[in-house]
């Protein structure tokens, strides 16, 4: 019996996916993906090659893909793993991101030194918007988006 599941959705306002699945075993093969991606490991040990070094992620812990980057998936126990995980899209991203600052370079994309950043930042609460954030499409929001929707 399978018991590996994939629910992926897709905020139709901003086009951020977001994806939350299940896997036992072999998750998947190596590959890359065009967007960055932040995911959350709910459940289980989930364990993945990235940036030449195996990692094990367990409950709680965040990481961090750029785009480009190759990585693999696995479970290495028989209980498998859950995680979510957000695609935000370069250019989107970008766009948010040069709104915090007149001054940012052209074509400026964001980079990650770490696949594991400090999560205990990212575990907080979000902080309510300044009172010039008027739509769902700004960066805080998006991090809202992500707190709403990892709590179903």
């Amino acid at each position: 019996m399978n018991s590996n599941w994939i629910d992926l959705r897709q905020e139709p306002d901003t086009g951020i996916e977001t994806l939350r699945a299940h896997f036992r075993g072999h998750a998947y093969d190596p590959h890359w993906h065009d967007s960055y991606l932040v995911g959350v490991t709910e459940q289980g040990v989930q364990q993945f090659t990235c940036r030449r070094a195996r990692h094990q992620s367990t409950p709680g812990k965040v990481f961090l893909l750029e785009p480009g980057e190759l990585h693999d998936g696995d479970a290495p126990s028989p209980e498998g793993f859950t995680y979510r995980m957000l695609y935000l899209d370069p250019q989107w991203l970008e766009r948010e991101l040069r709104g915090f600052t007149e001054h940012a370079p052209p074509a400026s994309q964001p980079g990650f030194a770490h696949t594991w950043p400090a999560t205990r930042a990212w575990q907080r609460p979000p902080r309510a918007p300044s009172s010039r954030c008027t739509n769902r499409s700004c960066a805080w929001c998006a991090r809202r988006h992500w707190t709403s929707c990892w709590s179903t």
